[in-house]
């Protein structure tokens, strides 16, 4: 902000100083803050004029106007009011050389929290991973007092605890469902569906095609209590066939039926529960 531009401010403008309430309209800084700044020495104590209000030169909004592009860089307090003292006590060839300084150790600083939020991005993802497996470990019911599997509790010996053979099974149907269902088979949706389902993935042939091959070819998806219709086109009906037969080796407990035609029909028979699962993994995907 110039001299001239401080000379325009109007009703503030008192003599080349200004009002509170003119410096906060002209530097974007709530009368608070402004007061804050002062009362903690990142500016200069202000005087007052006759009438008890705080007036301020333009060196104090220069000041002030540091103070806050600073702050948007994410400096702390004692490091911006150095930078200020520094600042107004140098030459322009001398402070050049300070400030690439500070450049340079806040880049430093901004990597470092990168570095610190990807891993941070990391855990959470290993995070979630250990709540769908056990989401698959427990039964209904259970308290989480009583579980000794809280992701956010248990830890190492929680997850020690999923050796049990209460919960191997569960697992074991996730980490199958992981090696043979392909991307389909890594949604929330997917895992929940297998620990109600209860199949056998180590069952299933690895080369037979998965939900995920046959689903862009899928039309509708029909439900009743305890049948879900799936139609999908004639061109995939060699597929869906051998997705069918694939299904019934891993998922003895529940019926396929397969049509061939336009549209390729198939339908699943089981308990409610389990077209529930059905349904909550495969409408996502359509």
């Amino acid at each position: 902000m110039t001299l001239q531009r401080l000379e325009g401010l109007g009703c503030g403008y008192m003599g080349q100083m200004l009002t509170i309430g003119a410096v906060s309209r002209h530097t974007g800084l709530p009368v608070r803050t402004i007061r804050f700044y002062e009362a903690e020495g990142v500016i200069p104590a202000v005087g007052r004029g006759r009438s008890g209000y705080r007036l301020y030169t333009p060196a104090d909004v220069r000041r002030l106007l540091l103070v806050k592009n600073a702050r948007v860089l994410g400096l702390g307090l004692p490091e911006v009011r150095t930078l200020v003292e520094q600042a107004f006590a140098s030459d322009c060839h001398s402070f050049g050389p300070q400030l690439r300084a500070l450049i340079d150790a806040r880049r430093t600083d901004v990597k470092r929290r990168v570095a610190e939020l990807r891993h941070l991005q990391h855990e959470l993802d290993a995070l979630e991973q250990h709540v769908l497996h056990a989401e698959c470990a427990t039964t209904p019911g259970q308290l989480v007092a009583e579980c000794g599997f809280c992701p956010l509790i248990d830890d190492e010996e929680g997850e020690a605890q999923m050796t049990r053979p209460d919960v191997s099974q569960a697992l074991a149907r996730v980490d199958a469902a992981m090696t043979h269902g392909g991307e389909a088979m890594k949604s929330p949706e997917a895992v929940k569906a297998l620990a109600v389902l209860g199949c056998d993935l180590n069952a299933r042939p690895a080369s037979a095609p998965t939900f995920e091959d046959i689903v862009p070819r899928l039309r509708t998806v029909r439900r009743e209590p305890e049948r879900l219709t799936l139609e999908f086109d004639a061109a995939a009906g060699a597929d869906v066939e051998a997705f069918v037969a694939a299904e019934r080796r891993c998922c003895s407990s529940i019926a396929f039926a397969v049509r061939p035609g336009d549209p390729t029909v198939v339908q699943i028979d089981a308990t409610p529960a389990e077209i529930d699962a059905l349904e909550r993994w495969m409408t996502p995907q359509t």
